[in-house]
C-alpha cells in the first residue's frame, strides 16, 4: 500500500540562503533564544540536503552548504550546553556565531539560481522529535567511551540526517574528540534500502556514529547505512545507531535490516528526558497553561491524548469510537486546571515557524466561529481551549449541517496550487490509487482506475482553491451544548508524511462525500457552498476514487502493524468501509460516461 510520502517544496538555493541570511542577522549580539537558534539548525540543515541532493559533484560547494550548517549546530550545541550545563561548545572560541554564520554565507554566492528539491524533516515537523535529544543521545556515547582511542565518524541520513549529524558531531568535538562528518542519500525500495560509502572516506576512523528519526517500517535506511561502513572498513563492533527512538524495525524489515538492529548499539534519548530551563516537556506545557489561564488555579493534571488516547475523553463508551492511524496522529496533550478549565496542546512542528503560523490560521478561524480559539504557542505546540461537545457520526448528515460544512470548506481554502505543485499533487494520487486498488481489489479494478487518471489528465485544467483542512470525517466535528458547531484537527495536513500533500479544494469535498457516505442526491448542499464553480462530474468522480484508495491503504497498513486487538478491529472495519466504497464507485462509474456524469 501506499500510504507515507516525502514532501518536499521547490525553492530556490539562494532564496533559502538569503532566509537564513536574515535569521542569522537577527540573532543580535546577545544570547538568542535556544528556540530561534534551533529554526536556524534546522533551515540550514534543509539547505544542505537540498544542495547535496541536487548537486553532489559540486565537491567545494558541498563543503561550504556542510560548514553554514555546522557552525548553526556549534551557536545551538553552545546555548544548549550552557543550560544543560555540558562541556563548552568549540563555538566559545573565536568570532561569535553571529559573525562566523554570515561568513559562511556569503562563501555561497556561487549557488545555482535553479529549483531544487527540499525535503520536510518528517521528525521535526510532525514527530516531535527535538534536535537536542541527540546532543544528549552523543553525550552517553561519551560516558561510555571516555578513552579517545580514534576518529569518529558520524554519518547522517538524509534528508533529516544532515542536521542531526551536523550537532551530534558538534557535541562530540564539544568533548575534545576527532570528528568527520557526512551524510549519504539512500537509494532503492522504500523497504529495502542500499547506501554506497567510499572507503576512503572512513579511512582512519575507529568509530562510526549512524544518525536519524528511524526506525520506520522497514529501519533499512540506517542498517544499510551501517553495511556501507563495513564494507568500507570499519568493524561491525564499532558502528553504533543514534535514533530517534528505542522501537524495532517495523514489519517491513529484510532479513539484512533485522540482523543489523539486533547487533547495533543504541543511544537513544527521548524527548521526555528533556528538560527546559529545569522543566520536562509536560511542565514546560503545564506552566504555559497556567500563564494562559490565570486565575483557573495550578495544572492538576496532563493528559496524554496522541495515539487515538483523545477518545478516552471525547466518547462515553469505547463501542463508539472511531478508527484512527495513531502512527500518524500528532502528540497533543491536555493539561486540566483546578478549575474545570482544560488545554490542549498539538503539536505543530518546529521548522521554520509551524506552530506560529498554525496559530495564525486558528486564529482567523476561530474569529470566524469555525474553530476552537488558539491560546498561545510553546516548544513547537499550539495550544487551544477545551471545549466539550458531542463528536458527530454519519447518521448527522443533513441539508443544513452538509451546506454548514460547505461554507467551511470554502472559508479555509488557500490559495489555487501552481501548475507544479497540480502536477505532482494529481501524480501523486494516481499512483496511490493505482497499487492501493490492485493490492485490494485485484489487477482488473486497477486498470480500471488508470482510464479515470487519464481522463483527469485530459480534462482542461480549471483552477480552484487549495484543501484547507484534510480530515473530513464527521468525528472532527463537535456539536457543543448549545448546539454550535465546531470544527476540531484543522491544520497540518498540508505538511503530514503522507503522500497526500497540499491538494485542490476537490480533495476535501470528494473527502466529506465518502466520510460522511453520502449519496448524490444528499450531497448536493454540500457542492453548492463549498464549490462555487462546480466541478465536472468526472473530476469529482476522480477525488472521492482516490480518497477512498489513500484511506483503504492508510487503515490496512495500520492494521497490519499489530498492538491492540481491539483497535485493529476498527481498522479492519475501517478499510473494509473504504474498499467498499473504492469497488462501488468503481462498477457504477465504470459503465458511465467519464466526461459528464457519475458525481
Amino acid at each position: 500500500m501506499i500510504v507515507y510520502g516525502d514532501p518536499c517544496e521547490l525553492e530556490r538555493p539562494s532564496a533559502l540562503r538569503e532566509r537564513l541570511r536574515r535569521r542569522v542577522a537577527a540573532l543580535g549580539s546577545g544570547d538568542p533564544p535556544l528556540n530561534t537558534l534551533r529554526t536556524l539548525l534546522i533551515e540550514a540543515g534543509r539547505l544542505e540536503q537540498a544542495v547535496l541532493d541536487a548537486l553532489p559533484e559540486e565537491a567545494g560547494l558541498c563543503a561550504d552548504v556542510q560548514s553554514v550548517t555546522d557552525f548553526a549546530a556549534a551557536a545551538f550545541y553552545a546555548r544548549w550546553g550552557a543550560a544543560a550545563g555540558t562541556a563548552p561548545s568549540a563555538a566559545a572560541d573565536g568570532p561569535p556565531p553571529r559573525q562566523r554564520l554570515l561568513a559562511a554565507l556569503d562563501r555561497l554566492d556561487a549557488l545555482p539560481d535553479a529549483e531544487l528539491p527540499v525535503k520536510l524533516p518528517e521528525g521535526f515537523a510532525c514527530y516531535a522529535l527535538f534536535p537536542e535529544q541527540y546532543c544528549a543521545a552523543a553525550g552517553r556515547w561519551l560516558d561510555a567511551h571516555p578513552a579517545d582511542d580514534g576518529r569518529v565518524t558520524v554519518v547522517g541520513v538524509r534528508s533529516i540526517g544532515t542536521t542531526l549529524s551536523a550537532l551530534v558531531a558538534e557535541t562530540l568535538r564539544a568533548a575534545g574528540r576527532n570528528v568527520q562528518r557526512l551524510s549519504v542519500r539512500p537509494t532503492g525500495h522504500p523497504h529495502d534500502r542500499s547506501v554506497e560509502i567510499d572507503s576512503v572516506s572512513v579511512e582512519g576512523s575507529a568509530w562510526a556514529l549512524v544518525v536519524d528519526e528511524g526506525p520506520g517500517l522497514s529501519g533499512s535506511s540506517m542498517a544499510a547505512t551501517a553495511e556501507a561502513l563495513f564494507r568500507a572498513g570499519l568493524s561491525r563492533d564499532r558502528i553504533a545507531f543514534l535514533p530517534g527512538h528505542g522501537g524495532e524495525p517495523g514489519p517491513q524489515a529484510p532479513d539484512l535490516s533485522r540482523r543489523w538492529w539486533a547487533i547495533a548499539p543504541r543511544l537513544v534519548v527521548s524527548s521526555a528526558e528533556l528538560r527546559w530551563d529545569g522543566r520536562s516537556l509536560t511542565e514546560t506545557l503545564a506552566a504555559r497553561t497556567e500563564a494562559l489561564l490565570s486565575g483557573h488555579g495550578r495544572v492538576e493534571r496532563v493528559e496524554v491524548l496522541g495515539g487515538g488516547l483523545w477518545r478516552r475523553v471525547a466518547y462515553a463508551d469505547s463501542e463508539a469510537w472511531p478508527a484512527v492511524c495513531a502512527p500518524f496522529e500528532r502528540s497533543k496533550y491536555r493539561c486540566v486546571l483546578e478549575s474545570g478549565a482544560a488545554v490542549l496542546w498539538k503539536f505543530s512542528g518546529l521548522s521554520g515557524e509551524a506552530a506560529e503560523r498554525d496559530f495564525e490560521r486558528l486564529a482567523a478561524r476561530a474569529g470566524a466561529g469555525w474553530t476552537p480559539r488558539p491560546l498561545g504557542a510553546s516548544l513547537g505546540f499550539v495550544a487551544t481551549e477545551w471545549v466539550e461537545g458531542a463528536p458527530l457520526t454519519q447518521a448527522d448528515a443533513g441539508p443544513e449541517l452538509l451546506a454548514h460544512i460547505g461554507r467551511y470548506f470554502r472559508a479555509v481554502a488557500g490559495p489555487p496550487l501552481s501548475p507544479t505543485e497540480e502536477h505532482a499533487a494529481l501524480a501523486r494520487l494516481v499512483e496511490t490509487l493505482y497499487w492501493n486498488t490492485w493490492e485490494a481489489c485485484g489487477e482488473e479494478a486497477a486498470e480500471e482506475t488508470r482510464a479515470w487518471s487519464d481522463a483527469i489528465r485530459a480534462h482542461p485544467r480549471q483552477e480552484q482553491p487549495s484543501a484547507g483542512d484534510g480530515r473530513p470525517s464527521p468525528h472532527e466535528w463537535l456539536r457543543l451544548p448549545s448546539g454550535k458547531l465546531l470544527k476540531t484537527d484543522s491544520t497540518g495536513y498540508d505538511v503530514d508524511h503522507t503522500v497526500v500533500g497540499k491538494q485542490p479544494l476537490a480533495w476535501d469535498v470528494a473527502g466529506t462525500l465518502v466520510e460522511w457516505n453520502l449519496p448524490p442526491a444528499a450531497a448536493a448542499p454540500l457542492l453548492k457552498e463549498a464549490l462555487h464553480i462546480p466541478l465536472p462530474d468526472a473530476v469529482l468522480s476522480f477525488y472521492k476514487i482516490a480518497y477512498a484508495a489513500f484511506r483503504l491503504g492508510q487503515c490496512s497498513l495500520c492494521a497490519g502493524m499489530g498492538g491492540d486487538p481491539d483497535e485493529i478491529e476498527r481498522l479492519r472495519r475501517a478499510a473494509g468501509f473504504y474498499s467498499a466504497v473504492l469497488q462501488t464507485l468503481l462498477a457504477v462509474d465504470a459503465g458511465e460516461e467519464r466526461t459528464g456524469v457519475g458525481g
